[in-house]
């Protein structure tokens, strides 16, 4: 598959489009195919690796360079792949959320990083919303669930 890759920090000089190998969802997260991928502002903190202090407090990130090697943190698309664990979704339910390695064909994503994608809103749309967890989002889900008749 294509993705955007780096395998250093710096400016977008260090990226490069590539192939790699297709992720594999764990028990916890699902395959989603990505429609769309919205531009974070931790995208460029990835990228960068500044300022220094986030290599250590950042999980993905690393002292000499990033340990994802795949930018992207907002998502949108079509889930692929369920892992065995994962109850609330299925493979053609639309999604978006957050995700590590969004920039490329495939992205695994943990099941509570993901919202059902509002039927009136585009992939495009869905991926510049905030991650999930902001009220924004969570409105957004809230509304699809009560227009499919569940309960939140």
């Amino acid at each position: 598959m294509k993705a955007i890759t780096q395998d250093r920090y710096g400016g977008p000089d260090v990226l490069e489009f590539r192939d790699i190998d297709q992720p594999v969802p764990k028990d916890n997260e699902v395959l989603v195919r990505v429609h769309a991928a919205g531009l974070h502002r931790g995208d460029w903190h990835v990228m960068t690796g500044l300022p220094y202090l986030i290599r250590l407090v950042v999980p993905t990130l690393g002292l000499r360079k990033p340990k994802v090697p795949v930018l992207g943190m907002d998502v949108a698309g079509h889930v692929e792949a369920a892992g065995s664990n994962v109850t609330r979704f299925q493979p053609g339910d639309e999604v978006f959320g957050w995700c590590d390695g969004s920039f490329a064909e495939y992205a695994c994503a943990p099941e509570d990083q993901l919202a059902p994608k509002p039927a009136n809103l585009s992939f495009e749309q869905a991926a510049a919303v905030p991650s999930p967890g902001s009220p924004p989002s969570k409105a957004c889900a809230t509304k699809e669930r009560s227009r499919r008749g569940r309960r939140s």
